[in-house]
């Protein structure tokens, strides 16, 4: 359970240096570079503007071969390459990544401990439990490479954090 935290959040780290030239830290600082790839991403997806994305990458097809790695990391028997645009398998491994990430930014800060994963459609997602709070970064991200900026993470970590200092005090 807690490899695979690890890794996806390793992941993302890797992705993000190498696709957007950004090093990620696992700060709270760092959650404004990843809110900045998410609405590339997004911006991306909902222009279906492929040849535009993350600037550098002229197509989708290194991010899927990053997805196809994480993929076969776990054995989710997912093929992410050759595609024009993501699957919601493809999204949802995604969100996977930058969850774990989030989800270790927010372990660090505020501790808590990861549970048992909960099943969201067809999918599963890992949970966190902080000061008694249940909360599921993958589903979070999702929500954000689906619905776009209205699922803002900067702003859902700001009400968490908010949220985990008034159970301390």
């Amino acid at each position: 359970m807690f490899d695979s935290i690890e890794s996806f959040s390793e992941a993302a780290t890797g992705m993000a240096e190498e696709l957007f030239g950004v090093e990620l830290d696992y700060s709270e600082k760092s959650l404004e570079h990843v809110e900045d790839i998410l609405d590339q991403i997004w911006n991306s997806l909902s222009r279906k503007g492929i040849g535009k994305l993350f600037g550098k990458v002229k197509d989708l097809s290194e991010v899927w071969d990053w997805l196809s790695l994480v993929s076969m990391m776990f054995s989710d028997d997912q093929d992410t390459s050759s595609r024009g645009s993501p699957s919601d398998d493809d999204l949802w491994v995604m969100s996977k990544v930058w969850g774990s990430y989030i989800g270790k930014v927010i372990e660090d800060r505020w501790g808590g401990e990861w549970g048992e994963p909960m099943e969201v459609g067809n999918h599963t997602a890992m949970t966190l439990n902080v000061s008694g709070i249940k909360i599921v970064p993958t589903v979070k991200v999702y929500k954000r490479l689906t619905n776009g900026p209205e699922d803002n993470i900067l702003v859902y970590y700001k009400v968490l954090s908010s949220k985990f200092q008034e159970r301390k005090e």
